[in-house]
């Protein structure tokens, strides 16, 4: 609903306005106010917030382009429709110097009117759906930023198979800066369930960013494991003081019981593992003494279905779909079964967005596309709104069908590219010292991948095609006659003119003097 203030201090035509805006645009446009002077049009329009004011030049106590400056001033989206008797050019020029645009004439067409408040009506849908969609891009950045940074932790906890590339890329975008930084676990009692890691964090996070200049997070199951960064923390004091107010978050404001583990401050973020491994001997260490032990059996966990994920990953990769529903249905039961059975299918739940974010990153940086992130951010609320293991497995299911399918066609199309390319080289180079490796260097790909796609797609190897074009070549200039065997030879890339004549003769069945001659 657009919501209107009219003001204009004459009764007929305050009247005359009201009825032309319910006639034409009731459901759709809701009268707020009609103010009778300049400065009840002012209050009316700080308590009402109008998207649209239909606006009288000349009323009573304040002018009405004075009562516009004043609201565009508060109110700059305020679309202001000037209606006046007065036609004189100095009127008009405030106006538009204020940001009006439309500017009507009294006496006006009702057809005039109607297409005037029509286009405000636009410009403001506009404006709603673009905000709107600006609020939504803003919580998936949120959303995403909060998964890559899962991802860049899992790869260092548990040792998955991220190259430096890709590590790197992700550290970029998350804005990590290269600085000192501690690790911080904290695992919960038993009968802890996801909501201890995902609000808890979340808290957490928040409180961190008042003394640290980056936190990144990751939670799972019972546990949740922080990287706070800042040059500060190089102070002993300072990281001192960090780990005392981490566990007074814990006790005394959030009231959550549970085992705090701060390491060491680390400067290097290749050595991020060895922090996080550091803080978690710590934890064991401390579980085996018996003070207060609190389970790690759920960090296990985690490491144990995350590598199950790196597996679930190239099972995907290597487009074998039955191999990544079977350790998918392997993954859930293991969700399911360390949770309470009222918070499995929310753990579920979190975990399936978690991997469908993945994947789909993964598979954009193997094919070279661009994340989709409304299907992403669709399939997040499609997920959230499944109630049952099977509902979700299905859909997985579906998903990572879709992705080998498109991986398999775009691997097609880039195999068919590179060969092509290869062949297109061969066809000019052929005279040349050529090989395989030195190709496969030059185009940056793997011997035996390159090896394996020319094969798949020309149906023959590599060597036997390089014969096969120098041999039509040396026909070619064998029937012309103007060069000798030795020169025809060479020219075709034989170094050797006995080795050229014997493979002639067993490509053609006939020597190279005799095919010549003939």
């Amino acid at each position: 609903m657009i919501k209107l203030l009219i003001a204009e201090d004459e009764v007929i035509e305050r009247n005359y306005l009201r009825m032309m805006v319910e006639e034409h645009y009731k459901g759709t446009v809701e009268i707020v106010g009609c103010a009778r002077d300049g400065m009840e049009a002012f209050a009316d329009a700080l308590k009402y917030r109008p998207d649209i004011i239909l606006m009288d030049i000349h009323m009573p106590k304040v002018n009405g382009l004075e009562v516009a400056r004043q609201v565009k001033e508060q109110y700059p989206d305020t679309e202001i429709l000037i209606l006046t008797a007065h036609s004189r050019f100095e009127y008009a020029k405030q106006a538009l110097q204020l940001g009006i645009n439309e500017y009507l004439v009294k006496p006006y067409a009702d057809e005039e009117f109607c297409a005037v408040l029509e286009k405000a009506m636009e410009k403001i849908e506009k404006r709603r759906a673009r905000n709107q969609e600006q609020k939504e891009l803003q919580q998936q950045i949120k959303i995403f930023g909060e998964m890559m940074e899962k991802e860049v932790i899992m790869d260092m906890i548990c040792g998955m198979q991220m190259d430096e590339g890709q590590f790197n890329q992700l550290l970029n975008y998350l804005d990590i800066p290269h600085s000192a930084y501690v690790c911080a676990v904290i695992a919960g009692e038993d009968g802890s369930d996801a909501a201890f890691g995902n609000e808890l964090m979340g808290m957490l996070k928040r409180k961190l960013k008042n003394h640290v200049k980056r936190v990144i997070g990751y939670s799972f199951l019972n546990s949740i494991v922080l990287f706070a960064m800042d040059d500060r923390l190089a102070d002993p004091l300072y990281h001192r003081a960090l780990g005392n107010e981490l566990k007074h978050w814990m006790v005394d404001v959030y009231n959550v019981h549970g085992r705090v583990g701060l390491g060491r401050v680390h400067g290097e973020l290749a050595d991020m593992r060895s922090a996080y491994a550091e803080v978690m001997d710590g934890l064991d260490k401390e579980k085996r003494s018996g003070d207060s032990a609190v389970p790690l059996d759920g960090e296990c966990e985690t490491r144990h279905i995350h590598k199950k994920e790196d597996g679930l990953w190239k099972a995907v990769n290597d487009e074998n779909l039955d191999g990544a529903v079977r350790i998918l249905v392997e993954i859930c039961g293991q969700l399911f079964s360390v949770q309470e059975q009222g918070s499995g299918m929310d753990v579920v739940r979190d975990y399936m967005k978690h991997l469908y974010f993945s994947i789909s990153r993964n598979t954009s940086e193997l094919v070279g596309i661009r994340m989709k992130t409304k299907e992403i951010w669709h399939a997040f609320e499609e997920i959230d709104a499944m109630g049952s293991m099977e509902e979700i497995l299905n859909y997985m299911e579906g998903y990572m069908a879709t992705v080998i399918r498109s991986m398999s066609l775009e691997k097609t199309q880039d195999r068919n590219r590179i060969v092509k390319s290869v062949k297109e080289y061969v066809d000019g180079h052929f005279g040349e010292n050529i090989s395989l490796q030195d190709l496969a260097l030059q185009y940056d790909i793997s011997f035996g991948h390159l090896s394996k796609s020319f094969k798949k797609v020309e149906g023959m190897t590599f060597t036997e095609y390089l014969t096969k074009i120098r041999m039509e070549r040396a026909k070619v200039l064998l029937r012309d006659g103007s060069k000798t065997i030795y020169q025809v030879a060479y020219e075709v890339g034989f170094a050797d003119p006995n080795y050229f004549s014997k493979s002639f003769k067993k490509y053609f069945g006939v020597n190279p003097k005799d095919y010549a001659n003939r």
